[in-house]
């Protein structure tokens, strides 16, 4: 029973404490990549898009892309 009124006051006093919600300073962010003055080989490639139009690999440079390859056999 002492127990579970020590661990009761407690609780109460940490409840009633001023202390307000402590700041945590932000990470700084790494600088934006920029696309290289050259395209490497990898993406020099052309693909047709669901529109009828031609999407070229140069254009993908510097961002995040995700290539979804399916054959329906």
């Amino acid at each position: 029973m002492r127990r579970l009124l020590a661990t009761a006051l407690l609780l109460v006093l940490a409840a009633c404490s001023d202390a307000g919600p402590i700041a945590v300073p932000a990470e700084p962010r790494p600088p934006p990549s920029t696309p290289a003055a050259t395209v490497p080989e990898a993406l020099d490639f052309t693909l047709p898009d669901l529109a009828g139009g031609q999407v070229e690999g140069a254009s993908l440079a510097g961002g995040d892309v995700v290539l979804w390859f399916w054959a329906p056999w």
